[in-house]
């Protein structure tokens, strides 16, 4: 199997953070055959399938002044992805708070009975 396909497999197989040092490995292979992929190649071929969320991430490596190593990056990658899952967890957490909240007011609203006045049975008459 050919070192491209290598990689594509690898992408496939499951979440960033695992896949990395075998990319890693493989970038290893590139160099040891004569051909060499360059850093931005890398940082291409590695940030491949990462979703949306993770633009902010991708573009802050590739403005960077300095080249960091593939090790930092992949540090930086997964302080970035702890704090977004503590983000995403913060935010499902107050979205039940909400839905909880709005679920008992309403269930306030429906015990309570309504008041009646002469006023307002003279208006159903």
């Amino acid at each position: 199997m050919g070192l491209q396909s290598q990689l594509q497999k690898i992408k496939k197989e499951g979440q960033f953070l695992n896949i990395f040092s075998k990319m890693k490995g493989l970038f290893d292979k590139f160099a040891t055959i004569g051909e060499p992929l360059s850093y931005r190649d890398k940082l291409v071929h590695a940030f491949e399938g990462l979703t949306e969320e993770y633009d902010c991430f991708v573009t802050s490596i590739h403005n960077r002044a300095d080249r960091p190593p593939l090790e930092e990056v992949h540090s930086l990658l997964h302080t970035f992805e702890y704090r977004l899952k503590q983000r995403n967890s913060v935010q499902q957490l107050n979205f039940a708070q909400a839905n909880l909240t709005s679920f008992q007011n309403s269930k306030k609203f429906q015990k309570s009975p309504q008041p009646t006045s002469i006023l307002s049975l003279y208006l159903i008459q």
